[in-house]
């Protein structure tokens, strides 16, 4: 069967080891953009331009670069520069033999199964009491394929086998309440995606699933409050919110008293409008709702004693003072 491609006025050359790299959608379309235009991979703010377009968070999109950069397609300026300089690379020593070296996952080992066999047979690797938990979570007796890829973690990339059993029981929760199937490829990608960003030992991951945790039990607190019910929010709601703690700082009583200013102010829920609220907390160093209401209570008794009150609780330029801001903005920008 002929046929012929449409290519419009826009073209992306991806690596065709893209292909075989089990990626997901939004990890696929994020390469895909970023291949089109070298403009799109200079700086933070062509990563923020990313997320935008594809209305995902900024987390996914550092969590996409991750998965490239472990299969291999995604290089540093500095790693692809010396690979173009450097023809024979294994003739260039480094000086430090204590720098540390990130494993690649496209450069993971497959195991024969002999090879396997030493090591579940090597009691100091405990990869074989592993193995038995990791088939007593999924359920199922696992072939030498996900087995082979269980041991390279272990072996390879060096987690101890409480993180990688840890890793099986939390996903495995995570994939049953969704109604969805986990898989050890999903796994191993989800490992190399976390070593990547430095969660390489049992106690980071322990964080890391405390602040998942905190950050899923945020959400459901923020649906009920915005009287959302059970939807979801969106790739663009999501985007904002996660915002609002990971550059912000803000607490949900924190986000919950600016819902009550929003809602006071303007009478309709606005996720930019509470942005714009929160920014200027955080700039004035406000961090607690105690110091909120003390500076909106200073702020009223000025204003009462330097106009007529006129019944209303005008907030306009509530922080015009302390930030050189004005909430006239805020409306402007509505």
């Amino acid at each position: 069967m002929k046929f012929r491609i449409k290519y419009g006025n826009e073209i992306s050359a991806v690596p065709l080891s893209a292909v075989n790299a089990n990626a997901d959608e939004l990890t696929l379309k994020i390469l895909i953009l970023i291949c089109s235009d070298p403009c799109l991979r200079d700086d933070e703010a062509a990563a923020q331009r990313v997320c935008r377009l594809l209305s995902c968070s900024e987390a996914k999109f550092r969590e996409a670069v991750c998965f490239w950069k472990g299969a291999g397609i995604i290089l540093n300026e500095n790693e692809f520069q010396s690979k173009a300089q450097s023809p024979e690379p294994e003739s260039v020593k480094p000086e430090d033999n204590n720098a540390p070296v990130l494993r690649q996952r496209s450069e993971s080992p497959s195991y024969t199964g002999e090879q396997l066999a030493d090591l579940l047979e090597n009691e100091e690797t405990g990869l074989k009491d592993l193995i038995s938990e990791c088939q007593n979570v999924m359920g199922k007796i696992l072939n030498p394929a996900e087995i082979s890829r269980i041991a390279a973690l272990t072996d390879y990339l060096g987690l101890k086998t409480e993180q990688v059993l840890m890793m099986f029981v939390y996903y495995k929760k995570k994939f049953d309440e969704s109604g969805k199937k986990l898989s050890v490829p999903y796994i191993e990608k989800t490992a190399y995606a976390l070593y990547e960003d430095g969660i390489d030992t049992p106690e980071k991951f322990e964080e890391f699933m405390r602040r998942t945790e905190e950050r899923g039990n945020l959400n459901g607190r923020l649906r009920r409050l915005f009287g959302v019910g059970d939807r979801t929010f969106t790739k663009k709601e999501s985007s904002i919110i996660n915002s609002w703690v990971d550059d912000l700082g803000m607490t949900y009583e924190m986000i919950e008293h600016a819902y009550e200013c929003n809602i006071d102010n303007i009478g309709k829920l606005s996720l930019s409008y509470m942005t714009k609220i929160l920014t200027n907390w955080r700039d004035a160093g406000i961090t607690t709702v105690e110091a909120a209401e003390a500076a909106e209570s200073a702020y009223k008794s000025s204003k009462e004693s330097s106009e007529t009150n006129n019944g209303s609780f005008d907030t306009d330029d509530f922080f015009e003072k302390a930030l050189r801001r004005s909430y006239d903005e805020m409306k402007k920008a509505e």
